[in-house]
């Protein structure tokens, strides 16, 4: 391997990406990345332009985001970062791709080049792979695109981790702490323990919960908040105890008839 500076203008979309059906040049890998890379066409357009739109007005951050590639001839087929390079494409040279693009797009990319033309690049890293290191890329390209693999590949962050990078607190978040202050027991204690957190903030999170607890701000909460959430949770507890061993019945009788 090595890793190399590369003019845009050198690298080529990988007309065999898996994530699309295989293209017949350039201009056509392209316009299906651009239409059809997700589940929908709406969807892989958006997509792509949020990705167009997050590099223009912040740079790319090719340090930390390695383009994995091989040689053909004196180009370079990018083999991890095709919707990125697709992007700084459209980026580069919105007229040359106008056919593709719908009027929205093609105006909001115009807009983007006039806006934040000092972080568009002309050039990129990539590591490039030579003929005998064609079993390695495939591994680390498994290890990528393919899911969690019982650990060896990439494991996506679960809504807390999320939470927890962000530092964002929802509804609920704010009511945990105090909660468990005031009674020695956390909100989630009552729906199922500490892999309950999910559903804890589904529940406090929805409208009807919040109107019927009256906490209309979860940084101030009176005495009798406080009792009337602790008294809702134990009769929703409750109910749940009670209407689970039905459930698991009726879901065990129903697989028994098939």
């Amino acid at each position: 391997m090595e890793r190399i500076n590369v003019n845009v203008s050198d690298l080529c979309l990988w007309e065999t990406n898996p994530r699309v059906e295989p293209s017949i040049d350039q201009m056509d890998e392209l316009n299906k990345i651009y239409n059809f890379s997700a589940q929908s066409q709406s969807t892989s357009k958006r997509q792509l332009m949020n990705l167009a739109s997050s590099i223009a007005e912040n740079g790319y951050q090719n340090d930390v985001e390695p383009i994995l590639a091989t040689r053909a001839g004196d180009k370079y087929v990018i083999h991890d970062a095709n919707r990125r390079l697709s992007a700084i494409k459209l980026l580069q040279n919105p007229d040359c791709y106008r056919e593709l693009l719908d009027d929205r797009d093609y105006k909001r990319l115009k807009n983007l080049v006039a806006e934040y033309p000092q972080n568009i690049p002309s050039s990129l890293d990539i590591v490039v792979f030579g003929d005998n290191e064609q079993d390695k890329l495939r591994e680390i390209l498994n290890r990528k695109h393919n899911g969690p693999q019982d650990g060896a590949g990439t494991i996506p962050w679960s809504t807390e981790a999320k939470a927890r990078f962000s530092g964002r607190q929802t509804f609920s978040d704010k009511l945990e702490t105090p909660f468990q202050n005031q009674f020695g027991d956390s909100l989630t204690s009552y729906l199922g323990g500490s892999n309950a957190t999910t559903s804890t903030r589904r529940v406090f999170n929805s409208a009807p919960v919040k109107e019927y607890l009256d906490i209309k701000n979860p940084d101030i909460i009176t005495p009798s908040n406080w009792t009337k959430s602790k008294n809702w949770l134990m009769r929703l507890r409750d109910i749940v105890k009670r209407t689970a061993p039905l459930f698991h019945a009726s879901i065990t009788m129903s697989s028994s008839r098939t």
